[in-house]
């Protein structure tokens, strides 16, 4: 048997393995119609209520949207390969870089209903529509809360009597648990379009992410219990409190650990370093014509301090971003120049019309203004050379170095 039969045996044995997309896609509207039937045979909704109706279409709209958003991955992972493409016969084709980008961005595995993503797709699916319901569709079963739960009722339940009373309180806690949970859904939104723009996408993200949402509802409620004997219990803080939760669930854990070691007299914790001897901020308003708008598109790439740009493939940010290779090259030269030698004496340095990380290799390379430079930079001349062996021995600076060239005129095409 060739190897041409065996792969192609092996290939449709996958397919066979692999459900189609039209049946996973009625699996997901079977889901969403089941979840909502059931949510109105429990709340028992009538359907010609418009409210009802329109409420159950929004809370599908809020649970589909994520998935739909994730089907932009394809559309943008093909815009990179023909971006990368347009210039394959150009010199900085053969760069390492360039060679590093289109692998990378190859690479990347589709958002589909798949053999990875079936089941995290699924079972995200499911969780957000059952959250969705339970928030829009919970007014119409008010009567539940007159129900004791230890979830929402707290201590409430063992030091109060009154059913009506604990009925009040536990809605007050749902309210706060819906604060949390819009918090946490914006906050996956946007951590979604960023991770979707990044190609930082995985399975295990959409567990992740109802995970997230998950904590951030029980931790809303444990930290509305924690705090109901103050006045802050009393007032609509409290559904401040929730959304904050929501959006950054970790810190109220972590405030709450520490407020129990408190209590109970057991620090772990190691004090921060002193302000004198922390490392300074590199952002990236340092640099050239760096306005606060593209300071916002690098951001959305991931890119928010000039050590991290100075580090960057420029075939991975070119592709996505609107500029010309060449600023982007230029710019990561300077993002390295900035992590080199910092504020004071990049401001002096630029008085010498040194600008990047090429033009202080260039000076330092030149005998007759290697002096003039390391005065500039307050550098012993003695240490001149070892800082330009430094400079050579820098990976980023070497691949980036092999871009800029390929760009200069008269650099030979690839064959």
């Amino acid at each position: 048997m060739s190897d041409t039969t065996a792969n192609s045996r092996a290939l449709a044995r996958l397919r066979l393995a692999r459900p189609s997309t039209r049946t996973l896609t009625v699996l997901v509207t079977a889901i969403f119609a089941i979840g909502a039937f059931a949510t109105v045979v429990v709340c028992q909704i009538d359907f010609a209520t418009p409210a009802a109706d329109v409420t159950i279409l929004i809370s599908l709209l809020l649970a589909a949207l994520p998935v739909l958003i994730c089907r932009v991955q394809a559309t943008a992972k093909t815009r990179q390969l023909d971006r990368l493409e347009s210039i394959a016969g150009e010199p900085a084709a053969a760069t390492r870089y360039y060679i590093v980008a289109k692998t990378a961005i190859g690479a990347v595995h589709e958002i589909r209903f798949s053999a990875d993503y079936t089941v995290p797709l699924l079972t995200f699916v499911a969780v957000m529509l059952t959250a969705c319901l339970m928030v829009f569709m919970s007014p119409y079963a008010l009567v539940a809360f007159e129900v004791p739960n230890f979830i929402l009722g707290g201590m409430k339940i063992a030091t109060v009597s009154n059913l009506s009373a604990i009925g009040e309180y536990q809605k007050g806690t749902f309210a706060v648990m819906v604060a949390a949970f819009v918090g946490a859904y914006v906050y996956m939104l946007g951590r979604l379009l960023d991770r979707l723009n990044n190609n930082d996408f995985y399975p295990i993200s959409f567990y992740y992410y109802d995970v997230r949402i998950i904590v951030a509802c029980l931790v809303a409620a444990i930290f509305r219990h924690s705090i109901d004997g103050f006045e802050a219990a009393n007032n609509q803080s409290l559904i401040l409190l929730g959304f904050v939760t929501g959006l950054a669930p970790d810190l109220f854990i972590l405030a709450m650990a520490r407020k129990a070691f408190q209590s109970i007299k057991v620090f772990g914790s190691k004090d921060d370093p002193e302000r004198k001897t922390r490392p300074s901020a590199l952002p990236l308003l340092m640099l050239d014509d760096f306005t606060k708008d593209k300071v916002d598109r690098f951001n959305e790439l991931g890119i928010d301090s000039a050590q991290i740009l100075a580090c960057q493939n420029p075939f991975l940010i070119w592709p996505r971003l609107p500029y010309d290779l060449g600023l982007i090259v230029d710019w990561i030269a300077e993002a390295q120049l900035y992590a080199l030698v910092k504020e004071n004496a990049l401001h002096d340095l630029r008085r010498k019309y040194v600008t990047d990380i090429f033009d202080l290799y260039t000076r330092l390379s030149d005998e007759n203004a290697c002096a003039e430079i390391c005065s500039t930079m307050k550098l012993d001349p003695a240490s001149a050379p070892a800082l330009l062996k430094q400079i050579c021995e820098d990976q980023s600076f070497n691949r980036l170095k092999q871009v800029r060239d390929a760009l200069l005129p008269g650099a030979k095409p690839v064959q």
